[in-house]
């Protein structure tokens, strides 16, 4: 007994010698976005994982589960990978978005409007917008690469609503990468397209660190009132050659549940 101790005793030493030893790596302060307010995060997709997530989300819980996979159940050998049988349609919401073969961020920005829009600028033939311009409002902003449109300079994006109508909050998804980095985005309001009231300028702290290849970052401004155009006003960042513009939104008052 005493000489499994003092094994025990001595594995721990060498373990705390181990870690002291570790470099460590300094952080400096930064502003990290909040995706998800959450009861519980479950991090895995196993089958453990994902019942675990079950039983939270059972008991009342707000579950939010990190999968590294594109499938649950990874300690399965991938069994529980969703597909579809030959000649079968997906007919569920959910089902249509998992079998849609498109990358969709997971955000749900809420009652969507419908709108047409126009720059200032032209779109560079590197990622070009279509004619008329769409791509801003395809719902997709997962992809600098293929999901974006390039701006050689700072873009003004006009947002028309067609008519007059209640708006709750305004969206422009832009990404940022040391190839193109973004200061703010500056969102305003007219009904006429002649005056503008400025409702809020969001600035953009992040730090470039060259391998953020992800979503695009999500700048909102709460809008609260009735209109017909959104501004959208993209600075680039000091020493940046380009913009990359993901997406625009403007969302309206929710809509009744059926």
């Amino acid at each position: 007994m005493n000489r499994c101790l003092t094994l025990s005793m001595a594995f721990a030493l060498l373990c705390a010698a181990a870690l002291a030893a570790t470099p460590h790596v300094m952080e400096s302060a930064r502003k990290i976005p909040v995706a998800y307010q959450v009861d519980v995060v479950v991090v895995g997709g196993s089958t453990g994982a994902v019942a675990a997530a079950v039983e939270a989300a059972k008991g009342g819980a707000e579950v939010f589960l990190a999968a590294p996979r594109p499938y649950l159940g990874e300690d399965m050998a991938g069994t529980l990978r969703l597909w579809l049988e030959e000649g079968e349609t997906p007919t569920s919401p959910l089902a249509k978005q998992i079998f849609s073969g498109k990358a969709q961020p997971t955000i749900d920005l809420g009652n969507v409007l419908p709108l047409k829009y126009s720059t200032d600028l032209p779109s560079s033939a590197q990622h070009k917008d279509t004619k008329p311009p769409s791509l801003l409002t395809d719902g997709r902003w997962s992809s600098a690469a293929q999901e974006s449109v390039q701006y050689e300079g700072d873009p003004t994006i006009i947002a028309d609503l067609g008519k007059k109508q209640r708006v709750e909050k305004a969206h422009a998804m832009v990404y940022h990468n040391k190839d193109y980095l973004f200061d703010s985005v500056t969102i305003a309001t007219s009904d006429d397209k002649q005056a503008w009231k400025d409702l809020a300028t969001q600035k953009n702290d992040r730090p470039a660190t060259g391998d953020d290849m992800g979503p695009a970052l999500l700048m909102s401004a709460p809008v609260n009132a009735e209109t017909r155009y959104v501004r959208f006003s993209v600075k680039r960042r000091e020493g940046s050659k380009r913009i990359l513009v993901g997406e625009i939104a403007v969302v309206g008052v929710d809509k009744p549940k059926e």
